[in-house]
C-alpha cells in the first residue's frame, strides 16, 4: 500500500518516464536487500507499474537555439546555454570544474564524471552514495552522474570553447572549484537559472514556455536530423535505451568530435527574427 501511494504521488509531480525509472531503481535496491538477507521478498513485485504516457517536451528549434546563444552577453550564461544545447544536464553544467577539461586528439572537451547538487536543509545524502563537498560552497556537493551513460566526454568547439575560456578568466580557481558562479560567487541555483533562461528566451524572441532542460531535446533532434549514428548521438547526450539496458555506449573519439562539430555548426548559424525557424 505504501509503494502504491508513492507511485500515485510521484505520478502527480514527475513525468511518467521518471516515475518508471525511479520504480526500477527502487525495485533493484529491494531485490538486492532480499539477496543480502535483509528482506524475505521484494514488495515491489506485488505492485503494478503505473500506467501513463510520457509526453515529449517541447524544445527550442535549431534557429531559436542559435539566437539564444548568440544574443547572450553574460559569459557564464552563454557557456551554460552552449553546454545545454550540447546535451548536458543542469547538474552537470553547473557542476563543471577545470579538472574535467580533457583534450582528446587535440580537441578540448568536458569529461563528465559528476553533477553539482544542493543538499536540502535538514537532509543528508545516503551513506552509500559517494559525494564530495564543493570547496567554499556550504550545502553543495559533487554527486555521481545521473546514470552510468552520464559519464561521458563532450567536445567543446567554436563558441562553446570561447565561452569556456571567457568564464575561466572571469572566475579563476583550482581544479576542483566550480567554473560557473553567480554574481555573488555562489553555485547556479535552479531559480537563478530559470530567471536567466527567461531573459534569454525573451531576447531571442521565443514566447513559448520552454524550460532549460528542453535544450537537450534540441541537441538530440539536430544530431538525429543530421544522420549522426545512434551510438555516437547517445554518447554525446548521455542517454541509454531500453534495448541497451544500462550498458554505456562508447563512441569513438573521432566520431564524437565530428558529431559535436556538426552540432556546433548548426547552433552557430543564427537566423534573424522574422526569417523563420
Amino acid at each position: 500500500a505504501l509503494l502504491e501511494k508513492w507511485q500515485v504521488l510521484a505520478g502527480r509531480r514527475y513525468a511518467h518516464r521518471t516515475v518508471l525509472t525511479d520504480r526500477t531503481l527502487l525495485s533493484q535496491a529491494l531485490e538486492q536487500a532480499v539477496t543480502n538477507g535483509l528482506l524475505t521478498r521484494n514488495p515491489m513485485r506485488g505492485v503494478d507499474a503505473p500506467i501513463g504516457v510520457s509526453k515529449r517536451r517541447e524544445a527550442p528549434t535549431p534557429a531559436e537555439a542559435s539566437r539564444i546563444i548568440a544574443l547572450e552577453e553574460n559569459p557564464v550564461w552563454k557557456l551554460q546555454w552552449c553546454l545545454a544545447f550540447l546535451g548536458m544536464r543542469q547538474g552537470e553544467r553547473r557542476g563543471v570544474t577545470r579538472g574535467e577539461l580533457v583534450y582528446r586528439d587535440g580537441v578540448p572537451g568536458i569529461l563528465i564524471r559528476h553533477q553539482a547538487c544542493r543538499i536540502e536543509k535538514g537532509k543528508t545524502w545516503p551513506e552509500y552514495t559517494s559525494v564530495t563537498p564543493i570547496p567554499a560552497q556550504p550545502g553543495w556537493v559533487y554527486a555521481p552522474a545521473k546514470t552510468q551513460a552520464g559519464e561521458r566526454w563532450v567536445p567543446l568547439l567554436g563558441t562553446a570553447w570561447e565561452a569556456w575560456q571567457a568564464v575561466d578568466r572571469l572566475n579563476p580557481g583550482g581544479r576542483d572549484d566550480l567554473l560557473c558562479l553567480s554574481l555573488h560567487g555562489c553555485p547556479l541555483a535552479q531559480a537563478t537559472e530559470r530567471r536567466a533562461w527567461a531573459r534569454a528566451l525573451k531576447r531571442a524572441g521565443v514566447d513559448r514556455p520552454l524550460v532549460p532542460h528542453s535544450a537537450r531535446h534540441t541537441a538530440d533532434s539536430i544530431l538525429a536530423m543530421m544522420g549522426v549514428p545512434d551510438a555516437t548521438r547517445l554518447g554525446i547526450i548521455g542517454h541509454t535505451t531500453t534495448a541497451m539496458d544500462t550498458v554505456y555506449v562508447h563512441a569513438q573519439t573521432d566520431a564524437m568530435i565530428d558529431a559535436a562539430r556538426t552540432l556546433a555548426e548548426r547552433l552557430e548559424s543564427p537566423t534573424p527574427l522574422g526569417a523563420g525557424a
